[in-house]
This record gives C-alpha cells, sequence and structure tokens, in this order.
C-alpha cells in the first residue's frame, strides 16, 4: 500500500512537470509547460489540496491535476508582487497582496480592499482560530474580521512599523519580526533596525528581546511545536541560531544552524539554512543533515509545507524541491539498517544503464523489480535466495523511453523504493 502512495504522488508530479531527481530529492521547474521562478508562499488543505503562489502566479493541485488559478484574482494580469496564502481552520483559503485580500471558500471567490490604498504592500500573512485575517506590511499590522479593518501600529504596542514576517500560533498568538524591507547597509550608511519579535495574545502586544533572554534581535523566522513551544531563528551568514521559547523562558538550542523554520505534525522541527544550502532536522534531542540537494538546484526559499503523506515541499529560486520519505527514510528500525543496505543507483540520471548495489548481513530471500510511470513491473532484477554479503544488480534502459523509472527492494522484512531517471 506504501509504495502505491508513492507512486500516486509522483507520477502526479511528473505528468504535469518536467522533473529530475537527485537521490531523495525531486526538483519541479515547469507546471503544464510553464518555467517557474521561486515560490513566493505555499500552503496545503485539509483534503490534500496544494496552492503554489508565484509572482503573477497561483496554482492549484488538487487529485493529480495543475489547475493555473490567476484568472480568479480582481487583477488580471496579476501585479508583479508578493502574494501570499493562508488556510483557515474553517477550510477557507485566503491570499493577500497589494492592499486587498482574496477568500477561496471551495466554490466561490470574494474579494477585499483596505480603503487606503497608499499604504505599503502586505508582505505576510496569517489566519486565527476565529479567522481573522492578519497581515503585515511596512506600516504596521492589520487585522481583518470579515467586515472591518483594524490596524495595529507603534502607538498600539509595536515596537516599529516595519514588520515582515508574521505567523500565528495553534493557540491564535500572532507572533512578528521586525525588519526594514529594503537593501540598506554600509552603502547607503542607513541600517535595518531589529527588535526581536513580538506577540499579540488578542489584547496586548509583548516584546521578546535581548533583554528578555533572546541571544541576538536580529530575528530571521519562527515555528510553533505541538505543545506551545515556540522556536525561534536569530543572526545572518556569519553568525546564527536557534532558541525554544517554553511558555516561561528562552533557551539556545542551536549556535551554528538557522534559516527558515517549521514544525511538521510529530513535532519535529525542520531548518532550511539558506545560506549554506542545507536543511536539518530536530526531534528535540538532536540535529540531523538530510541529504544535499542536487547543484543545479539553485537556493533555498523560505516557504515550505508538508503534504498529506508527510513529504517536505520546498521552495527554491527555480521551483519546487520535494523531499520523499518514501525514499528519504527507509528503514524499518536499527537492526534491519545493520542487516540489510540498498545504496542509491548509480548515476542517477542515468543512460543507458545503471547499477544498484546492496549488502547482506545474513543470507535471504531478496527481490529487486522495477516499474514504469504507470506502475507496471518492466523488469525483475533480483527474485531469489541470496547469500551474505556485497551484490549488485544492473538496469539497461535501452529500447525504452526517457522518464522516471522506479525500483523496489525488498529483503527479510526491510523495504526501500526509489526513483531513477533515463535521460537519453
Amino acid at each position: 500500500m506504501k509504495y502505491r502512495l508513492f507512486i500516486v504522488v509522483f507520477l502526479a508530479v511528473m505528468f504535469s512537470s518536467h522533473v529530475f531527481a537527485n537521490d531523495v530529492w525531486t526538483y519541479i521547474t515547469e507546471i503544464n509547460g510553464e518555467e517557474l521562478g521561486g515560490p513566493v508562499s505555499m500552503a496545503v488543505e485539509d483534503d490534500g489540496t496544494i496552492w503554489v503562489c508565484f509572482m503573477q502566479r497561483v496554482y492549484r493541485y488538487n487529485e493529480n491535476i495543475w489547475t493555473d488559478e490567476s484568472a480568479n484574482f480582481p487583477d488580471n494580469p496579476l501585479p508583479y508582487v508578493y502574494i501570499r496564502i493562508a488556510v483557515s481552520l474553517q477550510g477557507n483559503v485566503w491570499f493577500c497582496y497589494s492592499n486587498k485580500l482574496v477568500k477561496y471558500d471551495g466554490e466561490t471567490w470574494q474579494y477585499f480592499e483596505y480603503e487606503d490604498s497608499t499604504i505599503s504592500d502586505f508582505m505576510d500573512m496569517g489566519v486565527d482560530p476565529q479567522e481573522n485575517v492578519w497581515c503585515c506590511s511596512d506600516d504596521g499590522v492589520y487585522k481583518f474580521d470579515g467586515t472591518n479593518w483594524e490596524k495595529h501600529t507603534t502607538q498600539d504596542g509595536l515596537m516599529g512599523n516595519g514588520v515582515t514576517r508574521l505567523k500565528v500560533s495553534p493557540e491564535g498568538d500572532v507572533w512578528v519580526r521586525y525588519q526594514t524591507p529594503y537593501l540598506l547597509g554600509k552603502r547607503t550608511g542607513i541600517y535595518s533596525r531589529y527588535f526581536g519579535v513580538s506577540r499579540f495574545n488578542g489584547t496586548d502586544w509583548e516584546t521578546f528581546n535581548t533583554e528578555d533572554g533572546l541571544i541576538s534581535d536580529r530575528v530571521d523566522d519562527f515555528a510553533f511545536g505541538p505543545n506551545g513551544e515556540v522556536y525561534v531563528s536569530w543572526g545572518s551568514w556569519d553568525e546564527r541560531g536557534i532558541m525554544r521559547y517554553n511558555g516561561s523562558k528562552w533557551e539556545s538550542i542551536a549556535d551554528n544552524i538557522g534559516g527558515s523554520l517549521l514544525c511538521d505534525k510529530n513535532g519535529v522541527l525542520w531548518i532550511s539554512d539558506n545560506d549554506y544550502a542545507s536543511v536539518y532536522t530536530y526531534n528535540g534531542i538532536e540535529f540531523t543533515k538530510l541529504p544535499d540537494k542536487a547543484q543545479e538546484v539553485l537556493r533555498y526559499k523560505t516557504t515550505k509545507i508538508f503534504d498529506q503523506n508527510g513529504n517536505l515541499w520546498h521552495g527554491v529560486s527555480g521551483g519546487i524541491l520535494i523531499y520523499d520519505f518514501t525514499t528519504g527514510i527507509t528503514d524499518n528500525d536499527e537492526s534491519e539498517r545493520q542487516q540489510f543496505i540498498l545504496h542509491n543507483n548509480y548515476p542517477n540520471p542515468f543512460n543507458p544503464a545503471t547499477t544498484m548495489s546492496y549488502t547482506l548481513a545474513n543470507p535471504g530471500h531478496v527481490s529487486l523489480y522495477v516499474y514504469n510511470s504507470t506502475g507496471q513491473k518492466i523488469a525483475t532484477l533480483v527474485d531469489t535466495h541470496m547469500s551474505a554479503g556485497e551484490h549488485s544488480a544492473k538496469f539497461d534502459g535501452r529500447g525504452l523511453a526517457s522518464g522516471m523509472y522506479f525500483y523496489r527492494f525488498e529483503a527479510g522484512g526491510f523495504e526501500k523504493s526509489g526513483k531513477m531517471i533515463l535521460v537519453k
């Protein structure tokens, strides 16, 4: 069943986009023949529908089909601005850009506009449990309750009006970070202002900075764990770290890792270290570095989500990068990992042949099959009792069309699936 699910997920991607793989990563550079830039924001609905927003384009991925939804917006074509997205607990999809909000309830589209068109563009958004929509800009923070707008500025408790990141916690608290959104520095003589992070609890704004336990006021991102914990990344490329807030105090959990943050449903923290092009996970005890992405993949962006199957969808400068858990997490337990090892096929991509090697600590029955893009088994590389030790099997793609193929390895209860690409 797991393998069928894996096939469905990746065939859907392949049929609607140009992809290539590097071990556990899949790189989407086209949707329906259109080349992609870097996604601005992404969101996933409870039914598995995925939304991806680019500059001037909004795509929906549902039931294995990509659909361009840009024509449903009031501006056509969409302006060259950031388009942010959030899904409410009520199941509505909200977008913000310029001084506008767009709501999609699954059937109809609605449009709302802040009355002052001279405000700076909305830069980020979130929706609280009561479906109040929160947006931030260089002029402050805005709340929309479906009818009325409410503006928050330094007069209401913000440390600065330049708010460039906003997230709503599962408890409904609104968290923001500060930074002037312009390229300032030594050349101009004007420096960005950093004030730490502020939280709105429904009544008041509370600020956390170096006086309250943060190591640095220069906050990059924040994320929320399932037990109310808050993670904050701080610093720049030469000095960085991650802190955790338990509701009463801050503690440092890393002093050499930073970047954009996201917690999965199991409470594992995912960190995209944009400057060093690396992805890490943190399980509450230790950090683990994921396999490096392909060199062809450009810089990571901050937006990322988890799909229904737990796979990580990550925006990068050239498109979407997906980390496949079916391939990436292959072991059933530690003992199986020691007994059966299947190395990634090499080369990959390949033409016309690729080799898969594997190690058996004990003798046993081994099966290794190859499937095409429709799920049809096209090759049996191994299906017999094998002795302990090192083994290899060769897959020859001569006579086959270019494209993605899948392999399935089974030995003594250990299973691993993967993907490989034939390029002619």
